[in-house]
């Protein structure tokens, strides 16, 4: 299968907030992206409705580790929209620490963008302040971009399948508080017990949610997201979660969005409208795209469900206008009908292994382990990775409570020092990081968050 043997996700360390603005006034499009290091001038261009979308380069090569999806939020028509973008091992294994970039775009929207936070079903894993504004008048299109790093410790989330929400949350000029949120599944597996959930499709479907106050969530459901390349005729299984008024299915269909941190620039593209009708579609049904009519590479379909209910808003360009929530989700999926081997360009990694921080502590107390591994998903998906703790050296015996979990304890028989090593073997690669543990007969404890993680004595090599 194609889907075993792509590329290795790129992680993203922290850097400062992106940011970039777009002022456009008919036909033309100035643009001012200052990146706090940079300025960046940009042109829109059109895009025909057979040519891959640019959210991801359509020549970047595809990657079932980093999916790209977005969801928005719409309150129209004075209010534009939120818009929220990753690129997700939606649907898969994931274990250690978990780095991704989020692009926040506002588009003709005068609210103030509060922050990003990242929910697990209700507790929040990440969350940044942004406080930043979009002017907007009316008069003119104005999107402004922003690259938030993100990076989260599984290892706090439960074990199993958990719905990953991100949530970009704005203010209204008349004091409402607006954002976007989503429903990503993502299978965590860090050794410990597992949780059930079931959204769809195996877990690989995208909720993109709309909220508005004093009106319910809003929400459009893309079903079945492909995970590895799609040719010939391809259906796609659309809905809205919640009631209804109006429900639209878009291909290729963005306007203009300048290049931000990682993110390429996005050209407008007037793309195709498959399906746009009033009601209350609440139930899932099929989209047919036929693929032989577009170029190879990435494209993208968009679900948007229109709330019913609508109210005025307070603004100096508001005509008394009746203003509805809307939900998006929006996923990029590869189209390969030249049957290019896409395994060609591709090598598997080895696993990514942190042991964790050195510590000291008494005999006849345990040692907490706190270790990451991360992969690369080949050769095989999902993650089918075998982790091992061992001692590597030390005058007793060591008796791990779980060998074979990335976060385990461990006793020790006697006072000396320790080596002790974490291996990760993805069937093909392995690569080890050791910890060391100081046992004393002294009440002495160092914790982990009194040390930092070392590295030196990483190691990996060709399996035989």
């Amino acid at each position: 299968m194609l889907i075993n043997s792509m590329l290795m996700p790129r992680l993203w360390s922290f850097t400062n907030l992106s940011f970039g603005k777009v002022i456009s006034k008919g036909k033309k499009h100035s643009v001012i992206c200052c990146m706090l290091l940079a300025v960046v001038w940009s042109f829109a261009s059109i895009l025909s409705p057979g040519v891959a979308s640019a959210t991801v380069r359509a020549t970047e090569p595809f990657d079932p580790r980093r999916i790209p999806i977005e969801l928005q939020a719409w309150w129209l028509p004075n209010f534009g929209h939120i818009h929220a973008a990753a690129r997700l091992p939606l649907g898969q294994v994931v274990s250690g620490t978990l780095k991704f970039d989020v692009r926040i775009v506002i588009h003709n929207n005068p609210s103030h963008l509060t922050s990003l936070s990242i929910r697990d079903e209700g507790s929040r894993v990440f969350d940044a302040r942004i406080d930043k504004d979009c002017p907007y008048d009316g008069s003119e299109a104005a999107t402004c971009v922003f690259n938030v790093p993100v990076s989260i410790d599984t290892t706090k989330l439960k074990d199993g399948w958990r719905e990953l929400r991100i949530r970009a949350k704005t203010t209204t000029l008349d004091d409402n508080t607006y954002f976007n949120s989503s429903g990503i599944p993502i299978n965590v597996q860090n050794g410990g017990s597992d949780s059930n959930y079931n959204r769809y499709c195996g877990n690989t479907s995208l909720i993109g949610r709309g909220w508005y106050e004093g009106f319910d969530y809003t929400n459009a459901i893309i079903e079945c997201v492909p995970l590895e390349p799609v040719s010939g005729e391809h259906t796609f299984r659309v809905r809205a979660q919640k009631s209804s008024g109006h429900l639209t299915v878009a291909l290729d269909k963005t306007h203009f969005i300048p290049a931000v941190g990682p993110w390429p620039k996005q050209p407008a593209s007037q793309g195709q409208i498959l399906f746009d009708q009033d009601g209350n579609f609440q139930k899932f049904f099929p989209v047919k795209v036929d693929t032989t009519k577009l170029s190879d590479g990435w494209h993208s379909l968009a679900v948007t469900s229109t709330g019913s209910d609508g109210a005025e808003s307070e603004c100096s360009y508001c005509d008394g206008e009746i203003n509805h929530p809307a939900g998006v989700a929006k996923i990029w999926f590869y189209v390969n009908n030249a049957g290019t081997n896409l395994a060609l360009a591709v090598e598997n990694q080895s696993p990514s292994v942190d042991a964790g921080p050195d510590q000291t502590i008494p005999l006849g107390s345990e040692a907490t382990l706190q270790g990451t591994v991360q992969d690369d998903g080949l050769p095989d998906l999902p993650d089918d990775v075998t982790m091992a703790w061992s001692k590597s050296s030390g005058p007793g015996t060591v008796t791990f409570a779980d060998d074979s979990a990335v976060n385990t304890t461990a006793s020790f028989s006697q006072v000396g020092t320790y080596e002790l090593a974490l291996m990760a073997d993805d069937g093909d690669l392995i690569d080890a990081d050791e910890v060391t543990i100081t046992v004393t007969d002294d009440d002495v404890t160092s914790t982990p968050s009194d040390c930092t993680p070392k590295h030196s004595k990483r190691r990996a090599h060709k399996c035989r």
